[in-house]
């Protein structure tokens, strides 16, 4: 691919897909923050979490997809906020 197609497929990505990204990417280095501030190995966090340590190990390099339900058993264990969600006050 030469680098005028390659700027033709970057144009083309839809907004939609760079802000999962983009959103992808925060949650993940939020993560990974609070997983280097606890000390815990992989191994210790697969424990608490209730998965295989090879599942945490593909997690935080990004291999895999995070659940909401995981990302509220994080917040659980870690004891902190990953992500949070705009609550106007008309609600």
């Amino acid at each position: 691919m030469d680098i005028e197609n390659f700027d033709d497929v970057i144009k083309n990505i839809p907004k939609s897909s760079e802000i999962f990204v983009d959103k992808s990417m925060e949650i993940l280095d939020r993560i990974h923050f609070l997983f280097e501030k606890s000390g815990w190995t992989q191994k210790e966090l697969a424990d608490k979490l209730g998965k295989k340590e090879e599942w945490v190990s593909r997690s935080l390099y990004g291999l895999q997809n995070f659940t909401l339900r995981t990302i509220s058993e994080l917040e659980a264990i870690f004891g902190e906020e990953i992500i949070s969600v705009y609550k106007s006050n008309t609600q």
